[in-house]
């Protein structure tokens, strides 16, 4: 087994009941394909939420503050029954990871980082191969990269019960 391999391994561990699962990656790292093995009603997409509010289009970033109410009402609703939920958004940014921790502990749950590792080509390469509705901006995408790789070092700090890396690409680079 491949050091890859291992981390792979431990981000698909298995985790404590009632867990809030904070997904954290920039657009194209694999945030919504490592959820493919999760059972769909544990998973909050804020782009299914985005597609909710305005009747289908999941990169319509004008419905975000209202996905997010969406999403953050469904978290607390989740967390209250002592329910598991992966949060699949970026969570790039330290005031959105903050939201989560402080939920997570209203609510006495537990909180796992789950942390994409996505080289920034392979998300560059991913994000120009959707449709052009779910592109985001090479200047966005590089800026959540770089949030995502300065926030690592300090996931710990910030409250997090465990930290597990996902280089979530496979041998084709895909």
């Amino acid at each position: 087994m491949t050091p890859d391999d291992h981390t792979m391994t431990a981000a698909r561990a298995p985790i404590a009941p009632g867990t809030l699962v904070a997904l954290i990656g920039p657009a194209g790292a694999g945030k919504t394909q490592f959820t493919h093995g999760v059972p769909s009603h544990e998973v909050i997409s804020l782009d299914e939420l985005r597609a909710l509010v305005n009747g289908g289009d999941p990169g319509d970033q004008s419905a975000t503050a209202e996905a997010v109410q969406l999403q953050n009402l469904l978290l607390d609703a989740r967390l209250l029954r002592n329910r598991t939920v992966y949060c699949d958004s970026t969570n790039v940014e330290a005031t959105v990871r903050a939201g989560l921790v402080e939920r997570a502990r209203r609510h006495g749950r537990p909180l796992l980082a789950i942390v994409l590792t996505t080289p920034l080509d392979v998300c560059l390469r991913r994000n120009s191969e959707r449709p052009a509705n779910r592109r985001v901006p090479e200047d966005v995408l590089r800026w959540q990269h770089q949030l995502a790789v300065d926030a690592l070092p300090g996931l710990e700090d910030e409250g997090f019960d465990e930290i597990r890396l996902y280089p979530a690409v496979n041998r084709s680079g895909r």
